[in-house]
């Protein structure tokens, strides 16, 4: 279904930016030590949570810091999907010139658990497309990770569809065209929890 190369993020659910930290570095160091996998030209990219969980942000950078050199991108979290399909700007800690300066690419995340907001982007997605751009191009970002995590309990499992799936990936395809028109990138994180991006 994808007209473009996405590159699909896989990672669980984490509670504290310190155990995706060590997860990461795991990856690193298989990165690192095994020729294969380095070979294969692997990416390791860590994500920062940063005010959404309560992290303490300046140790989270100094901890990517000492594992900069194995690093190629870093996603932090950013923007929302709010209420009809609105661009929501999160006023996390600015983190995107620290990381850029260091040499590896920014990703901010725009995400949502709520899939009528979802529902709202996909029937009209140009004015969150075109607020999403400009705002890449204020922060100087590299791109941006779409993180929707929509229908994950008891109360909302049942409401993803089939058809919903079918737009999400047709989405991706209008918002990586649209981007890639600005030099902007787009990613796309896939929860092994969700049934949504499955």
């Amino acid at each position: 279904l994808y007209s473009h190369f996405v590159t699909v993020i896989f990672r669980s659910v984490l509670s504290t930016m310190r155990i995706l930290l060590a997860a990461a570095a795991v990856c690193v160091c298989v990165a690192v030590c095994s020729p294969r996998v380095a070979a294969a030209g692997l990416r390791v990219m860590p994500w920062m949570c940063l005010e959404r969980c309560g992290e303490n942000i300046t140790a989270d950078i100094d901890s990517l810091h000492s594992h900069v050199s194995q690093l190629s991108a870093v996603s932090f979290e950013a923007y929302n999907v709010g209420p009809n399909a609105t661009f929501v700007d999160n006023g996390f800690t600015r983190v995107a010139t620290t990381l850029s300066a260091w040499g590896v690419e920014t990703y901010a995340m725009l995400t949502t658990r709520d899939i009528y907001n979802i529902r709202a982007l996909f029937a009209q997605p140009q004015p969150f497309m075109s607020d999403a751009l400009a705002a890449a191009k204020a922060s100087h970002i590299t791109g941006f990770n779409v993180d929707f995590e929509p229908c994950q309990d008891a109360a909302t499992e049942k409401l993803c569809t089939d058809d919903d799936a079918a737009d999400f990936a047709q989405f991706l395809n209008s918002f990586a065209d649209y981007l890639h028109g600005g030099g902007v990138r787009l990613t796309s994180t896939r929860a092994r929890i969700s049934t949504f991006s499955s």
